[in-house]
C-alpha cells in the first residue's frame, strides 16, 4: 500500500475557496482557481503536477490545456503532469483551473455525476505542485502551498440526471454568470484560496483524505479548434 502512494506531492496543500466547507454533498459544487504570473524573462522550463476533487480543466492564458484527473477509486486518486514552458510567455500570464465536485449522495440520483467519474466524499478541492524556471535563473513557484492562488465559487453550472441513468446527465452552463475576464491575464482581484489539508501521510501515520498516484497513461491530447460559424 505505502509503496503505491506517490511521494512526489507529499505535503502539498489542497485548497478551496474562502468560506467553503465540505459543502452539501447531495448536489454539485464548482469553483474557479486562478494564479496570476508576471514573467520578466522567457521560460526555460516549467512543470506542473495537479489534481482535484472530482474533475478539473486547466486553462493557460484562456486556452484549455489539460483535463483530469484520470478515473480512480477510493484508494487510487491520480494526478497529471504537464509541461507549461511552451504555453507561458514573458509578461502577464494566468493559470485558471475550473473544478467540479459531484454529489456524493442524493436520494433520487438527480445530482450524481457521470459513471465515468469516481466521486470523493471530502468535497471540492484542488492541489498543484511545480515551478517555472526563467532564462537567467529566476524561479517562480506554482504550487498551491507557495504561490498566490486565488479562488471563487462557480454558480454558472448545474446538472440534472433525471431519466438519464444510462446516457449520462444534462449540463447547463450560464455563460453570463461566469467571472468577467477570467480568460484574460490581467489581474482580477479574486480572494486568496483557503488551505484545506496536506496530501500524503502525516507524522502520526494518518492518511490524508485523498491518496495521490501519478497518472499511468499519457494525458489526453488537446488540439486547438473553433466553431466555423453560428446558427440562430
Amino acid at each position: 500500500m505505502l509503496e503505491a502512494i506517490s511521494t512526489q506531492l507529499q505535503g502539498s496543500l489542497w485548497i478551496r475557496p474562502q468560506g467553503m466547507d465540505a459543502g452539501r454533498r447531495d448536489q454539485l459544487s464548482a469553483a474557479w482557481f486562478r494564479l496570476e504570473l508576471e514573467l520578466d524573462a522567457p521560460v526555460e522550463r516549467a512543470s506542473l503536477c495537479l489534481s482535484a476533487v472530482d474533475r478539473y480543466q486547466l486553462f493557460v492564458n484562456g486556452s484549455c490545456a489539460l483535463e483530469g484527473p484520470m478515473k480512480g477509486d477510493h484508494w487510487n486518486h491520480y494526478y497529471e503532469t504537464i509541461d507549461l514552458a511552451p504555453l507561458l510567455r514573458p509578461g502577464k500570464n494566468a493559470l485558471v483551473v475550473r473544478v467540479y465536485a459531484f454529489a456524493h449522495f442524493h436520494p433520487d440520483h438527480r445530482q450524481y455525476g457521470p459513471l465515468s467519474v469516481y466521486v470523493s466524499d471530502c468535497g471540492l478541492c484542488f492541489v498543484a505542485q511545480g515551478e517555472a524556471v526563467l532564462a537567467g535563473g529566476g524561479v517562480l513557484p506554482l504550487s498551491t502551498s507557495e504561490a498566490a492562488w486565488t479562488a471563487v465559487e462557480d454558480s454558472s453550472v448545474s446538472i440534472d440526471n433525471a431519466g438519464a441513468a444510462y446516457v449520462g446527465f444534462t449540463e447547463t452552463r450560464r455563460l453570463f454568470q461566469e467571472p468577467q475576464g477570467w480568460r484574460d491575464a490581467e489581474p482580477l482581484g479574486w480572494p486568496k484560496a483557503q488551505a484545506y489539508f496536506q496530501t500524503g501521510i502525516n507524522p502520526y501515520g494518518e492518511f490524508s483524505p485523498v491518496l495521490l498516484k501519478a497518472r499511468p497513461i499519457p494525458n489526453l491530447r488537446h488540439t486547438p479548434g473553433a466553431f466555423v460559424g453560428e446558427v440562430g
